[in-house]
């Protein structure tokens, strides 16, 4: 039933709405993994339903930059509380 949904939902979506979400998706995810290599970390699940893994697998190929990710910690300062 859910797999139905996605598909549903991803067929009410034009083909450049998903363009655009997958490219976005993708520099998000390279700039993680960026990111997480950096930091000495060598995995990363990604959690998608599966409608949406080729439009994110031809995203990827495209390889779009790297997005950097800042967190709201980072914006406050580590010794900041919110």
């Amino acid at each position: 039933a859910s797999r139905a949904w996605w598909s549903v939902w991803e067929d009410e979506l034009s083909p450049g709405t998903r363009a655009k979400r997958d490219d976005r998706l993708a520099a998000r995810l390279r700039g993680v993994v960026r990111s997480s290599r950096e930091g000495g970390l060598d995995r990363l699940l990604v959690v998608l339903p599966e409608p949406r893994i080729s439009g994110l697998l031809e995203a990827l190929q495209r390889l779009p930059q790297p997005e950097v990710i800042v967190s709201y910690d980072d914006l406050l300062g580590k010794d900041e509380e919110a």
